[in-house]
């Protein structure tokens, strides 16, 4: 993980194509340090996830995809698995 501190040092596009790199790794892996989630960020994304599994147990999947759709707009990726629902930042 020390790595990932050096990516600061890059020029340009650099740092940006390796954090790219890592993201897609962390993504198959799950190797990167996940954020803690007593920040103000995860828990709102925590609670808009809850609401949005409300709206599926209630069938209301139009808008639960809209909820989908729109925290991918802003750079978080859901990924509903066996577990339950799982997010991560993807910019």
């Amino acid at each position: 993980l020390e790595f990932i501190s050096k990516t600061r040092e890059f020029k340009g596009g650099d740092a940006r194509e390796v954090l790219n790199f890592l993201e897609r790794l962390d993504e198959i892996f799950d190797i990167l340090p996940k954020r803690k989630e007593n920040d103000i960020e995860g828990e709102l994304i925590n609670l808009i996830l809850k609401i949005r599994e409300e709206l599926r147990k209630e069938k209301e999947y139009k808008l639960a995809d809209k909820i989908r759709s729109s925290l991918l707009s802003l750079g978080i990726k859901i990924e509903d698995t066996k577990d339950g629902v799982r997010w991560l930042h993807i910019r």
